[in-house]
């Protein structure tokens, strides 16, 4: 399948970009250098990556305390922030969400991948606590969801353990209380157990019917007795309104007493002719038809009514009094009535019922006969009823009795069956949930015996990537053995082992330099980036490596190229300026790497982005540039002449002489090569070439190196008076001399650098030659001749 390649990741008011930035990348190339001193937006690129690839801010996550609005840059806002990613295969545009801090990405998919290592992972990985340092790496394991499935498990079973231990306490009390009835009751049967069924299997539904019976027929005598004492008080009442007449009516006689010939009669005649001639005014008397005056007749009908005052309030009185006393009357009739004939239904339905209590005390047929007998006097009837009335009081407190013997039974056999009930489903129960428990733990054992047996064989071949990994990097130094292995007790917890010369199986932390530590963790990385790759996957070195010597930086740099071909794209940043110089100066294949360099950051202007060159294109670009710059020229071609000659004195471990300081001459270095070793020094560059028949084979072509190196010998010092120092004898030298200084140079770099990875010959794997990494030029001797 087609890898994609990337081509500018642009950077708009994000982060460290004050101003719109765009950093271009060679799609021909799979590693990128981006070097910037500290403080030049190396991290705010590496961020960008992160914010549309991830939909995260990045670095900015990770630090404690750091504050997450300024992934907007410190001029702009965060409408404005925008971060584009643009490959041979489409774009992806990364933004906030209105009024928000999450990233949108469009389109949604597609977008690739990136794994971003920066050293604040590293330390985490290394010296976190096992569980966190599994959580460094959970998203290369992927078992989230089984450490969800594993969890619930967890959760269920713990809540059937709380489930059986109520049942277990709800048992156990169903049975206490069981114990405790058969105790009360005298413990008639053998066990309680046995005695509670036998009690929950009688039918209590004709207690239950002698129950309502009984309170039916005491809720009747009650109310026979409310009826009673209703005739009491209406009796009661007519004794007063009869009292209250007869005073009334002796007030009237007294006041027909005091006027002689008149009484009620007259002045009840009056008023009814007083108001006949109000309503029939006429001039002739209404009795006797003699000529009257009407109103003279009225006024004296009414002076004589005057007279009459008290008579008429006294005769008002007495009937009012009347009709009260005729209202008691009805009432006590009715109460009287309403007594008797309860008294005969209560005493008929007690007769009629079968409870015991009952049974032992009839009421007498002739007492009952007597009240509902219509001829006798009603003081006999009441008589009767009041007989028998007492008779049925004296029957409830043995209805009460009875009601509450059968009430307690009924009440007994109840909770006999509830704790009956209990213990039934408490022991259904035990028996399901101890069934369901034990299928719970047997599956969370095959969950966690799944999760543990997956991330071990990840881990093993991980361990096995790894430790190969860390060889490549300190081959012969007696550390590594590097195992990952998870703690079988408890769930995410990673650890990791190492051997220290006869210390076997220690953690690295605790032993292990600094150094050994940081290529630890980026073997980790490695291994566990290249498992979990797609054919998108961008790896991101952040700043890794800042404590390493020269000799594990070169082998870092051959470890990274021998892994780029694993990977969509390798970028890498770095403040480490021998790590960048190891590609310019030829010492790594610096054409197989695309260089981003990064100015001083200022407000102003931003992230300012320039190219690099190696250093054999320099020279040449320098020689061939107009106007001819002599002193440039002679000083780029001594420097990379020492470069040349410092690498053929490494590689033959050449002597040097003791000096004061770090470097040396050109004039030490090319001295320093023995005149045997000059002679056989030679380079062999590959070239194809077809045959006779049209086949294409590779052709060796012999470059002898001793003459080139005597030319620079002779013409040292011309680099010394031009390109190094001011003098008088500079001025002599002409610009040929120069110009014959920069072509030696640059034909002793192109017979040793290649074409196709821009390396030296460095590499002494053939035992026969050195090579460089293309195994296009070969360096010979391979050792210094006897």
């Amino acid at each position: 399948m087609k890898k994609t390649k990337l081509q500018a990741l642009e950077l708009a008011h994000f982060r460290g970009a004050t101003q719109p930035t765009r950093i271009g990348f060679d799609p021909e190339k799979k590693v990128t250098m981006i070097f910037g001193e500290n403080g030049t937006g190396k991290s705010s690129i590496v961020d960008g990556f992160s914010f549309v690839c991830e939909q995260d801010i990045g670095s900015l996550g990770d630090r404690s305390g750091a504050d997450r609005d300024l992934a907007t840059s410190i001029t702009g806002s965060d409408p404005l922030v925008r971060v584009t990613l643009t490959t041979d295969s489409g774009s992806w545009a990364a933004s906030f969400k209105t009024n928000t801090k999450k990233v949108l990405v469009k389109p949604s998919t597609g977008c690739p991948d990136a794994r971003i290592l920066r050293r604040a992972s590293i330390l985490r990985l290394i010296e976190a606590e096992p569980s966190l340092r599994f959580a460094v790496l959970q998203e290369y394991f992927n078992v989230s969801q089984i450490e969800k499935c594993e969890k619930a498990l967890g959760d269920a079973i713990r809540s059937k353990e709380v489930e059986l231990a109520s049942q277990v306490q709800a048992f156990a009390q169903a049975e206490e209380a069981l114990a405790r009835l058969w105790k009360s009751e005298g413990s008639p049967a053998p066990s309680a157990q046995q005695w509670a069924a036998d009690e929950a299997a009688k039918d209590l539904a004709s207690l239950g019917t002698q129950i309502k019976a009984a309170d039916a027929i005491t809720a009747a005598i009650s109310d026979t007795e409310t009826k009673s004492a209703t005739v009491a008080t209406a009796a009661a009442r007519v004794t007063s309104a009869t009292t209250a007449y007869n005073k009334a009516l002796a007030e009237q006689k007294a006041e027909e007493s005091k006027v002689i010939g008149q009484n009620t009669e007259l002045l009840a005649l009056l008023q009814k002719a007083l108001s006949f001639l109000k309503t029939n005014p006429s001039q002739a008397c209404p009795v006797c038809q003699q000529p009257a005056d009407g109103d003279h007749l009225s006024g004296e009908l009414a002076k004589r009514m005057a007279t009459m005052t008290d008579l008429a309030r006294a005769a008002t009185g007495s009937e009012a009094q009347k009709r009260a006393l005729d209202i008691a009357t009805a009432q006590l009739t009715g109460a009287e009535a309403a007594f008797v004939e309860a008294v005969h239904q209560t005493a008929s339905t007690t007769n009629a019922s079968l409870l015991p209590p009952l049974a032992q005390s009839p009421i007498l047929a002739t007492e009952l006969a007597a009240v509902q007998d219509g001829s006798l006097e009603v003081e006999q009837r009441l008589k009767a009823a009041a007989a028998i009335l007492e008779t049925l009081v004296s029957l409830k407190p043995a209805l009460k009795t009875f009601r509450d013997n059968a009430q307690k039974t009924v009440n007994q056999q109840a909770a006999i069956v509830t704790q009956l009930q209990q213990l039934h489903r408490s022991r259904t129960g035990q028996e399901s949930t101890s069934t369901l428990l034990t299928r719970l733990r047997q599956a969370l054992r095959v969950v966690g015996d799944t999760r543990k047996a997956f991330v071990t064989e990840v881990l093993t071949e991980i361990s096995t990537e790894v430790e190969r990994l860390y060889t490549k990097l300190h081959p012969g130094e007696k550390v590594g053995a590097i195992r990952l292995s998870l703690d079988p007790k408890y769930v995410g917890s990673l650890y990791l082992h190492g051997d220290f010369h006869t210390a076997k199986s220690v953690t690295p932390q605790s032993i292990f330099s600094e150094s050994h530590l940081d290529t630890l963790g980026l073997c980790v990385f490695l291994a566990l980036a290249k498992r979990y790759k797609t054919d998108d996957t961008i790896i991101i070195l952040d700043d890794v490596l800042t404590s390493v010597d020269a000799a594990h930086l070169d082998r870092f740099i051959e470890l990274i190229h021998d892994e780029e071909q694993h990977f969509n794209q390798v970028i890498v940043t770095t403040h480490y300026r021998p790590w960048r110089d190891r590609y310019r100066n030829h010492r790594a294949p610096g054409n197989k790497v695309h260089f981003i360099e990064l100015r001083p950051w200022t407000l102003e202007s931003g992230i300012r982005v320039q190219g690099m060159i190696l250093e054999l294109s320099g020279l040449k670009g320098a020689a061939a540039a107009t106007p001819f710059d002599r002193q440039a020229i002679a000083s780029k071609a001594g420097i990379f002449l020492e470069n040349v000659l410092e690498f053929l004195a490494r590689v033959y471990n050449c002597r040097l002489p003791v000096n004061g300081h770090s470097g040396y001459t050109l004039r030490e270095l090319s001295d320093c090569l023995p005149s045997k070793l000059l002679k056989a020094l030679r380079v062999e560059r590959a070239s194809a070439q077809k045959d006779a028949t049209g086949a294409e084979q590779t052709v060796w072509q012999p470059i002898p190196l001793e003459s080139l190196i005597a030319r620079v010998k002779s013409l040292a010092a011309v680099r010394n008076q031009v390109g190094c120092h001011y003098s008088d004898l500079g001025s002599l030298c002409t610009d040929a001399e120069v110009e014959d200084l920069a072509q030696t140079a640059i034909a002793l770099g192109e017979a040793l650098v290649c074409v196709k990875g821009g390396d030296f010959p460095s590499r002494s794997k053939s035992g026969s030659y050195h090579e460089c990494r293309s195994k296009k030029v070969r360096l010979h001797p391979f050792e210094q001749p006897q």
